[in-house]
């Protein structure tokens, strides 16, 4: 049966052969005309090749119409003659563009296609051409190979050429190159059968021959044409006939079904093939999916092997195979759909306003199939589209009557076979989805809105596996919007969801859902979203922020707060979540700086801004006190810091030290306590309100210091006692104290005596005052004990405070010291001691 019918198309692609290598010969792609070589370059685009490309691979691209066409130019005539435009080649055109290869050619059309190619090669002129045509039809022809095509469809290809769907072409070129499975998925009208069709036209073109033989096994039982719903038998109707039918194909011996079986996935994997399962959704939903998802398993175990499996349906199988869903056309493709589909000078008549298009487009809700019965309408009636969109929402002509019936009629075959194939759950939850998309007149949701309505629901034990975006994606209720985090929400599976059109022993639709225990919760929350919109506009965002924020009213549970903020994030939303959390909880958050740094860089938003930094500052306090408490232990001062810096860099009014005095205060604390004196001194102001904070970093700086920079402790040095000097009743007598240890731990060698000024009357300090004050004493008296020495003091003098020492060592107090610091000042001891025996030993 298929001998002839392939030589037929042998003869015509050695044709093509012929023509590209004749064409190559004689001009370059300089000479094409600028119109044809933009068509040509975007050929290569569709079939994945990068531009710039060599002459001769464009021309691999470039079929039979348009090889011809470059003949017949003027600019190849005066290049090199022929008589190309006297000969008819329609014939061969019709045959070359004919996706239906495995339609027979009969003897007289086989006889047509032969002189035409005759006629074709006589007419170029060229003797060296016709010498490889004549070797070819006396040699080669056996030898030379063209894809085989084997399709089972109930009705030919319904249209010229795709519209709208480029982009998704040039996609699914992309992913078969890998061995993983296909579905291409959407609700019926979508136009995935169009889609897959056009595919195997373009691999049976293409020069790189991808596959050795392409089997499309339709289970298609009904297509929407001219309004209404036309039914047939089905060309396969189940697994085991479509084995058996790719075995007639194959010339398999029919045996046991199994052998059968064996004998064609044999030969499937034993050349290039291309299998495609159409419209398997009317298989899945009445039989065992199993034996389908058997066949996706069958190609991803063999990976290492050229062939492919392509299936499309209203759903998919299951996880095993690649989903690529397709999605309605925004308003630019219908307006593309609907210019192809009608006379040009017809619609032209028509003068479509833009509020006609924004008509369609609603109508329509850019679903092809829609879009085409449209079309239909429009053609059938003389009627302007502004008198249609009126009368339909009227109802009262003979066209609104049919346009309302057509798309009732349309929505029944659009999701048949689609929602009955979810699981329960899935369903469950579409109905409330649409119902609330319904009623609160909603047309976007996002990802944050389906999780609290999952949250909302979690009571009555919804399977959230079952919920995800994806799976709504998958039958075309959600359309990703490009470049956002939301979905359209699809009107038509609303309108399906909310009318009589499914099966109600199959579909858990709105009506099942008012009569449920579900509506309660859901009527509730549509209302709660009826009244957050009553007084304004609000973005999904916000809507969904102001949801989670009446959670929180209801609860008090923060997670509410960060789940607002994650919704609509602000610098408000964020400050009301980090005052209700605990210092831990902020900073592992502080991630969450980065979702608003903009804001954050906005100098119009100074006092948010303010409130932002001491929120996290008195959060780094508090964690410092823990570290120093040993409280904690998955954080360390230097992670403190680090929190700081970055701080810094992304809060403006911290960049730039637009900040009040209290908050400089917090800053200063928190950069001494983790001893960045250097940082905190740049927080300082000459304001005397901030002098307590100048002197506490500058005797920190003096203890830091002073075995470092000799020059530098002793500007502190004087700069502590000039705040001492100035303002003896600001600074607080703890303070005072510790400044005059420092100071004299430095001094202790180079100026003994101004030590025994410095700690003169030490005593006057509240040395009881806690732990560090007593520890600050006894190091006084042991530097005392050292300076009197040093500078040659009576020894009475140095044994006097040595003997202050030894009586508070006895005392319970002393034994209350850290081990570390009784170790510290025992050292110090010691070394006194020695020092004042010495000294006894001189004086004698």
């Amino acid at each position: 049966m298929y001998d002839m019918n392939v030589d037929g198309y042998k003869l015509i692609f050695y044709l093509e052969n012929l023509l590209r290598e004749y064409i190559d010969s004689y001009i370059t792609v300089d000479d094409l005309e600028s119109s044809l070589r933009i068509k040509l370059e975007g050929t290569l685009i569709q079939n994945l090749i990068t531009l710039p490309a060599e002459f001769s691979l464009m021309l691999k691209y470039t079929h039979l119409g348009e090889l011809v066409e470059i003949i017949k130019t003027n600019k190849f005539n005066t290049l090199k003659g022929n008589d190309l435009k006297k000969v008819g080649i329609q014939t061969l055109i019709k045959q070359r563009n004919n996706v239906m290869h495995s339609r027979a050619i009969n003897t007289d059309e086989y006889a047509e296609i032969q002189g035409v190619c005759k006629r074709v090669i006589e007419s170029l002129k060229d003797e060296h051409f016709k010498l490889k045509w004549q070797k070819f039809l006396i040699k080669d022809i056996n030898q030379f190979a063209v894809p085989q095509l084997y399709l089972e469809y109930p009705s030919g290809k319904n249209f010229d050429k795709l519209i709208g769907r480029s982009d998704e072409l040039r996609e699914l070129k992309e992913f078969l190159k890998a061995p993983t499975p296909i579905s291409i998925i959407g609700h019926g009208g979508l136009g995935k059968t169009a889609l897959v069709l056009q595919l195997i036209e373009d691999l049976m073109n293409s020069p790189e021959q991808p596959f050795d033989q392409i089997y499309f096994m339709s289970f298609k039982n009904s297509v929407f044409d001219k309004g209404e719903i036309r039914r047939f038998e089905k060309v396969i109707s189940d697994h085991t006939e479509l084995i058996n039918r790719l075995g007639s194909f194959m010339d398999i011996t029919k045996e046991e079904f199994k052998i059968t079986e064996e004998k064609v996935w044999e030969e499937i994997f034993s050349k290039k093939t291309l299998l495609v399962l159409d419209n398997l959704e009317t298989e899945i939903v009445r039989s065992n999916m199993s034996e389908f998802i058997g066949i996706a398993q069958k190609f991803i175990k063999k990976f290492d092997k050229a062939s492919r499996l392509i299936i499309t349906s209203r759903y998919g199988l299951g996880d095993g195979e690649i989903k690529f869903p397709l999605y309605q056309f925004d308003l630019s493709k219908t307006q593309e759909l609907v210019k192809e589909y009608m006379n040009g000078k017809a619609l032209r008549n028509r003068k479509i306003s833009k509020e006609d298009w924004e008509w369609i487009q609603s109508y329509t809700q850019g679903n092809p199939g829609l879009i085409i019965a449209l079309c239909h309408t429009f053609s059938s009636t003389s009627k302007s589209v502004i008198d249609l969109r009126v009368e339909y929402e009227s109802e009262y002509t003979k066209e609104s009557t049919e346009l309302h019936n057509q798309l009732d009629e349309f929505l029944g075959f659009c999701f048949e076979n689609t929602i009955e194939s979810m699981h329960r759950d899935s369903q469950i939850f579409l109905s409330c989805l649409c119902y609330i998309c319904s009623e609160a007149h909603i047309s976007e949701v996002n990802e944050e809105l389906l999780a609290f309505l999952k949250e909302e629901l979690a009571h009555q034990k919804l399977n959230d596996i079952n919920l995800r975006g994806a799976t709504f994606v998958n039958i075309g209720f959600l359309q990703p919007i490009p470049n956002s985090d939301r979905y359209n929400a699809n009107e038509l599976v609303i309108d399906f969801m909310n009318g009589n059109y499914s099966n109600t022993d199959q579909v858990f639709n709105v009506f099942k859902l008012k009569e449920s225990d579900w509506f309660k919760d859901i009527e509730s929350i549509k209302v709660l979203i009826n009244e957050i919109k009553f007084d304004e506009e609000i973005s999904l965002n916000k809507l969904t922020s102001e949801l989670y924020l009446y959670k929180y009213k209801a609860n008090q549970k923060p997670e509410f707060l960060l789940k607002a903020f994650y919704c609509y994030p602000t610098m408000d939303s964020l400050l009301q979540f980090f005052k209700k959390s605990d210092e831990t909880v902020i900073m592992n958050h502080f991630n969450l700086l980065d979702k608003i740094k903009a804001q954050l860089k906005d100098k119009r938003e100074h006092n948010k801004q303010h409130l932002i930094v001491y929120e996290f500052v008195s959060a780094l306090l508090k964690i410092n006190q823990k570290i120093l408490k040993r409280e904690v232990a998955n954080f360390r001062q230097r992670d403190l810091f680090d929190f700081f810096n970055q701080l810094e860099q992304k809060v403006d009014v911290l960049r730039v030290k637009n900040i009040d005095k209290g908050l400089r205060k917090q800053i200063c604390k928190l950069l001494i306590s983790l001893k960045k004196l250097d940082l905190a001194e740049d927080y300082l102001t000459e304001d005397e309100t901030m002098i307590e904070d100048k002197f506490d970093i500058y005797v920190k700086q003096v203890m830091e210091l002073g075995n470092i920079d000799e020059d530098r402790c002793i500007f502190y040095i004087k700069e502590c006692t000039h705040i001492i000097n100035n303002h003896p009743f600001r600074l607080k007598q703890n303070k005072r104290a510790q400044f005059n240890i420092y100071a004299s731990r430095f001094l202790i060698k180079k100026n003994p005596n101004e030590v025994l000024k410095i700690l003169e009357n030490y005593e006057q300090f509240p040395i009881n005052s806690g732990m560090s004050m007593y520890c600050f004493y006894l190091e006084s008296l042991l530097l005392r004990t050292k300076a009197a020495i040093l500078s040659n003091q009576p020894i009475e003098i140095a044994k006097v405070f040595l003997d202050r020492y030894k009586k508070q060592s006895k005392k319970v107090e002393y034994s209350k010291i850290f081990h570390s610091k009784q170790e510290s000042l025992k050292r110090d001891f010691d070394i006194v001691e020695r020092m004042l025996s010495s000294a006894l030993k001189k004086s004698i």
